[in-house]
């Protein structure tokens, strides 16, 4: 259960930090068109951690709903 929470708390963290990065970046034009990058790939890689940990614990559902 501890191993599930922490990775979707990584999943979210990653995911807001790398929003908030790119969006204060954009918005207030402080950053490089590099680091804006590197903030939207940190929110993309966020997203799919959080969709490998959906996509696991439904195949531990399903798992377990056949072997009932």
């Amino acid at each position: 259960m501890y191993r599930e929470k922490l990775d979707l708390m990584l999943g979210s963290a990653a995911t807001a930090f790398g929003t908030s990065g790119a969006a204060l970046q954009w918005w207030g034009q402080l950053g490089s068109l590099l680091l804006v990058g590197l903030n939207v790939i940190l929110a993309c890689a966020g997203l799919y951690l959080i969709w490998l940990r959906i996509r696991r614990a439904r195949l531990e559902l399903e798992r377990v709903s056949r072997d009932r």
